[in-house]
């Protein structure tokens, strides 16, 4: 995984980037290599999005990003746990949460390495 982040920044120095795929590789850099798994990746995508539709040579990469923002692996659960049961501070009672894992939290570290590989194989490209 580490390889390809010194091949993108090899690339990047030996190349040059302009704005718009610095953007892009500067977000798919921060949830590669970050605790993001979760939904809030989301929002680091946002621009991703329209960057992605300005440019059309990443349409693979745009169909990730889609999948990655979409939500839709958040909806299939893995496995749920029953009977947490958290104390809410202000009031003092207790109330009983359902926790999950979803199929998006597994699989969506995976997505964004393979965002990364594509990202890097478009830039070659170009």
């Amino acid at each position: 995984m580490y390889w390809y982040l010194i091949k993108g920044f090899l690339l990047i120095y030996k190349i040059g980037i302009n704005f718009d795929n610095s953007v892009i590789f500067s977000v798919i850099l921060i949830t590669n290599y970050s605790i993001t798994t979760g939904g809030y990746g989301f929002l680091f995508y946002l621009p991703v999005i329209a960057l992605l539709y300005r440019n059309n040579e990443n349409f693979l990469l745009s169909i990730i990003v889609l999948m990655i923002s979409a939500g839709i692996l958040d909806f299939i659960q893995v496995y749920t746990y029953h009977g947490y049961v958290q104390s809410i501070y202000l009031s003092g009672e207790k109330s009983l949460v359902d926790l999950s894992l979803t199929l998006g939290s597994v699989v969506r570290p995976f997505i964004n390495l393979i965002a990364l590989i594509f990202f890097i194989e478009n830039f070659k490209k170009s």
